[in-house]
């Protein structure tokens, strides 16, 4: 490219020094040529943190001294980029693995399409050929994004509902300090954010099939543990509440109890006590009124 905005990358670590590294070694050797990447530690307790600023230090680094969540440590990345005068924002998880030409397709459509708030491309599952993300949209019954494997073309941009926060070039034009909603901690942050921009008047997200990278998918997240089941369920309720109409939340809620006391007896019949827990808390910090980020449920998160 001719045009080469600035872009800074900001790559979100927690106590996981390997994911982290591999994926700023690929980064290291990308084609685009105005970038910067911002890794931001986040309260890691494994000294991960220093170790990849030893062996990175062509990076930026920021250390949170506590965990923030995925919202709240992004967000002292975006604040950060937003004061240096990026043009683009890109939120990338540490658990991905970028091809050495996957950003210009990315600022290309952000560049050409004046109404791009966000653009994302192809995401495949790591060391693979399958394809895990390559549009999606937003289920109001099940008040979740949907990551569909289709592409809408081949090789032309098209326009999305939903845009996985695992790669999110985000236009500097529009987002602002703290854009992201820190009371999810994890989990529906990237959801509320597409949800905010595919429902505006002025802005869009889009896709470029022709940026792809792969995704070590649900590696820093884990699949089955109380803390992620904790902020599944409350969250979903909290992203109701701040968007869904009347109609739509007494819709969800009933689902959402119906769907709930059904995984109740599946996890009875396996003695997944802890999983039952997780689920009545999130619903009683709800009814209490309380966003607490339930850090006492770590212990059973599975990195």
């Amino acid at each position: 490219m001719n045009n080469c905005p600035s872009v800074s990358i900001i790559i979100l670590n927690w106590n996981n020094y390997s994911d982290t590294a591999e994926c700023l070694s690929s980064l290291e050797n990308i084609e685009y040529c105005n970038y910067d990447v911002v890794v931001v530690d986040n309260g890691s307790t494994d000294r991960s943190g220093q170790r990849l600023k030893s062996e990175f230090s062509w990076c930026k680094f920021i250390f949170n001294g506590d965990n923030l969540g995925f919202a709240g440590g992004n967000n002292i990345g975006i604040n950060y980029s937003l004061e240096q005068g990026y043009d683009y924002i890109l939120l990338l998880n540490n658990d991905t693995i970028v091809q050495k030409n996957f950003m210009e397709p990315l600022i290309e459509t952000a560049e050409t399409k004046n109404d791009a708030a966000g653009v994302s491309g192809v995401i495949k599952k790591f060391n693979s050929e399958e394809i895990w993300y390559a549009d999606g949209d937003f289920n109001t019954l099940f008040v979740r994004g949907k990551v569909k494997d289709t592409p809408k073309s081949q090789s032309d941009t098209y326009q999305v509902d939903q845009i996985t926060g695992a790669l999110f070039l985000l236009n500097s034009d529009y987002i602002c300090r703290d854009v992201l909603n820190e009371e999810y901690f994890l989990g529906q942050e990237d959801t509320e954010l597409s949800w905010e921009i595919a429902t505006s008047e002025n802005w869009n997200l889009y896709v470029n099939p022709n940026s792809t990278i792969y995704h070590k998918v649900s590696s820093t997240r884990g699949d089955h543990n109380s803390f992620r089941y904790y902020h599944s369920t409350r969250n979903r309720i909290i992203f109701a509440q701040n968007n869904l109409d009347a109609l739509e939340q007494i819709i969800f809620l009933s689902f959402l109890i119906v769907t709930r006391i059904i995984r109740f007896f599946e996890w009875l019949l396996v003695s997944r006590f802890d999983l039952i827990l997780a689920t009545v808390l999130a619903v009683y910090d709800i009814i209490r009124g309380k966003r607490p980020r339930r850090l006492d449920l770590l212990d059973k998160y599975e990195n």
